[in-house]
């Protein structure tokens, strides 16, 4: 069954974190060979009547105004369930990237030292191309503490 929730930034709609649905191992384990005697419109109807209602089923939600952040609810999920990285290096520059970003995060006040270090961590990000988890990080900050 196809489940539009689950590709709604590709139509460019706001991508939400999917509903759980029971994906049916039987439909594909369907095999046609030697079953000539069989009623597939029959055995199938549920199915074809849902692609007959199809106009009536179309996804809609918020238009994605701009690019997901880093720290967007769909994003902290995906990262959670997926596999991140295809190699050690991989997993080594999230490392960096992580701590650095979270030193950023604690040097948010206004005294001298903590903007240096501030900077520091915002040109380290920048030099590895990770710099967009900083971009509106504030919101996200006083939304998480």
């Amino acid at each position: 069954m196809y489940n539009p929730d689950r590709v709604m930034r590709q139509f460019g709609l706001k991508q939400r974190i999917p509903l759980l649905t029971n994906t049916s191992k039987e439909l594909h384990k369907i095999d046609l060979r030697g079953k000539t005697d069989k009623d597939w419109s029959a055995e199938h109807s549920d199915y074809a009547s849902m692609w007959t209602e199809r106009a009536s089923n179309i996804a809609n939600d918020e238009l994605l105004e701009e690019p997901m952040g880093f720290y967007d609810p769909y994003m902290v999920w995906y990262r959670r369930i997926t596999r991140q990285f295809m190699s050690p290096r991989g997993a080594i520059v999230e490392a960096l990237a992580h701590g650095i970003t979270s030193i950023h995060q604690l040097t948010l006040g206004d005294d001298v030292s903590i903007l240096r270090i501030r900077d520091m961590a915002a040109s380290t990000l920048t030099t590895i191309h990770v710099d967009y988890r900083i971009h509106n990080m504030l919101p996200f900050f006083e939304e998480s503490h």
